[in-house]
């Protein structure tokens, strides 16, 4: 993302586009755990799902995530700002 697209987003635009972002990063690492079973199937012993073999951030319960609140965001966007 340019710097001119960050400073033009409002809170809304910022969330929407960070949560499209983790979504996208979440289904990569989901693929990536889902070929690692099929491909270990043969070599397993007792039945196992993709989530028992490896498990994700995502897999976590989401109430002890820390919702990003305004008061962060400023935050991070004046920190952002001052190292570019």
């Amino acid at each position: 993302m340019r710097r001119e697209e960050f400073e033009r987003m409002t809170w809304g635009e910022f969330q929407c586009r960070h949560r499209g972002f983790i979504r996208g990063q979440e289904e990569s690492w989901d693929r990536a755990r889902h070929i690692m079973y099929y491909a270990a199937i043969p070599n397993l012993k007792k039945h196992a799902t993709p989530e028992k073999l490896a498990a994700l951030p995502k897999d976590v319960s989401k109430k002890s995530l820390e919702k990003l609140t305004k008061e962060r965001y400023k935050q991070l966007k004046e920190k952002w700002l001052s190292a570019n």
